[in-house]
């Protein structure tokens, strides 16, 4: 049998990323333009010496439970000024014009100029990530010390995380507020209101390593239901309105405990 090669898996990573990158833009043309943007919650403020994520985990690494505690208030508070953004963005197209439905054979506008989706080259009924937050093991250099720091490193993810689902759903509804829709495989469009996002502690590595990130679903009370979703046909504004059947699967949400 032939040896699998060590980095398999991130070449795997760059197969899917190339994919879905060309997933995109074929979308690109007289309807839709790019406009990737990504999420990020701010760490540090004030007088902070701490300038990476990774150096505040080697400083809580040593200091004792009442400065640990401390010190995890202070990124708690850091990050409480990301939250309350009310223009919070996250998308990988805009439309550049209207996209209409026909209805008696008049054309009914369901998504105005300007509307942001993220685009997923998946099946309507996953529950995946729309971003991750405090990743530092994917740096190649941090990674190689990920056996001295990973214990303090979930301490803090899971200190977040437990604080964050408090705090923050101001901040997933303001991500909703910004986005029309989710677009799946085959061009798939199925709007915000359909689409439920939530706070999550687990990783790509699963639980051994922590992640704070927000994950999306179609929103559990249409499960074993249909709900509407729109089909583009590259280089038409006019959008095929199709009945979607969404999975009766009772998926708990993804979460460590």
């Amino acid at each position: 049998m032939d040896k699998v090669p060590d980095n398999l898996e991130e070449l795997l990573k760059n197969v899917r990323e190339k994919e879905y990158s060309k997933y995109e833009k074929g979308f690109v043309g007289d309807q839709f333009d790019l406009k990737k943007t990504s999420l990020s919650l701010n760490y540090e403020c004030g007088g902070d010496l701490d300038k990476s994520f990774f150096k505040k985990v080697q400083r809580l690494k040593s200091v004792s439970p009442e400065e640990f505690k401390e010190l995890l208030q202070n990124i708690k508070d850091c990050i409480s000024s990301s939250l309350d953004n009310k223009i919070v963005t996250k998308s990988d197209i805009v439309s550049k014009t209207p996209l209409y439905v026909m209805d008696n054979g008049q054309k009914v506008e369901v998504f105005p100029k300007g509307s942001n989706f993220e685009v997923k080259k998946m099946d309507t009924n996953i529950d995946s990530y729309l971003s991750e937050f405090f990743s530092i093991f994917k740096s190649k250099e941090v990674s190689q010390q990920k056996g001295v720091y990973l214990d303090v490193y979930n301490s803090i993810i899971k200190g977040i995380y437990n604080w964050v689902q408090g705090k923050g759903q101001k901040y997933l509804d303001n991500i909703k507020n910004n986005m029309s829709g989710i677009v799946f495989e085959n061009h798939t469009i199925v709007p915000i209101d359909y689409i439920e996002f939530y706070w999550s502690n687990i990783g790509q590595k699963g639980c051994d390593e922590l992640r704070l990130s927000i994950r999306f679903r179609i929103k559990p009370q249409y499960r074993g239901k249909t709900i509407p979703s729109y089909v583009y046909n590259t280089g038409s504004d006019i959008l095929e309105k199709k009945e979607l059947n969404v999975s009766s699967d009772n998926v708990e949400y993804k979460i460590c405990e």
